[in-house]
């Protein structure tokens, strides 16, 4: 009975249990998009998103960080595009006596949206990593959960506890 008990759990110590998860890794790429890739293998954000449908608090935080991540973007690209239109309103309009004050103005906004935007993006940028480092770190601990196993040492052969 000692010996059967030792070898189902010899047995046990080599068989996995529950499903295995991939770890996600993030980083940017030259135009400051986000890429995701799982290994060496590159998947798209709605993957992402699917992956971590096990832990619904990362993938809440994963959505929102992705839309402040657009956000930050379109603002920082509307901070560029402001000032043009107001310069070209007054190329457009030079003739006129007070057409300086639209690209003064314009200027101002642009001034105020390319820190808001910068803001929202790196605030997106922050949840999106540390929702994908809560999701690694829990697939790591899931990936390696308490086991039995059998091992020999110097005293003889005996069971190991892992917790």
């Amino acid at each position: 009975m000692k010996a059967l008990f030792l070898l189902v759990t010899f047995l046990m110590s080599f068989q996995s249990f529950g499903q295995v998860l991939k770890e996600i890794r993030f980083k940017d790429n030259f135009f400051n998009n986000p890429v995701f890739s799982i290994g060496k293998e590159k998947v798209s954000r709605p993957t992402v998103y699917q992956l971590m449908k096990d832990f619904p608090l990362e993938q809440k935080d994963f959505d929102e960080g992705m839309t402040q991540m657009r956000i930050g973007t379109t603002l920082k690209l509307v901070s560029f595009v402001v000032p043009t239109i107001g310069l070209g309103y007054y190329l457009g309009n030079i003739d006129e006596p007070n057409s300086w004050k639209v690209p003064l103005v314009t200027s101002f906004m642009g001034l105020i949206l390319a820190p808001v935007g910068q803001a929202f993006r790196r605030k997106g940028y922050n949840r999106v990593n540390n929702s994908i480092y809560r999701y690694n770190y829990q697939v790591t601990n899931r990936a390696n959960p308490s086991e039995v196993s059998f091992s020999f040492s110097p005293s003889g052969p005996g069971i190991i506890l892992n917790f």
